[in-house]
């Protein structure tokens, strides 16, 4: 097995003790858009071939 860390896709979301559920985090514009972003850089690694 061969394992790849693409850095844009690896985050850090800020949800420590604020109480945000699945509909909270979505409605955060910040949260969502580092974890839209991560997930944007990921599936162009996985469609690029990098992993």
């Amino acid at each position: 097995m061969d394992d790849r860390i693409i850095a844009e896709a690896s985050i850090t979301l800020p949800l420590l003790g604020r109480g945000l559920d699945e509909a909270g985090i979505v409605a955060d514009v910040g949260i969502s858009r580092l974890l839209q972003s991560a997930l944007v850089a990921f599936v162009e690694a996985l469609k690029s071939g990098i992993v």
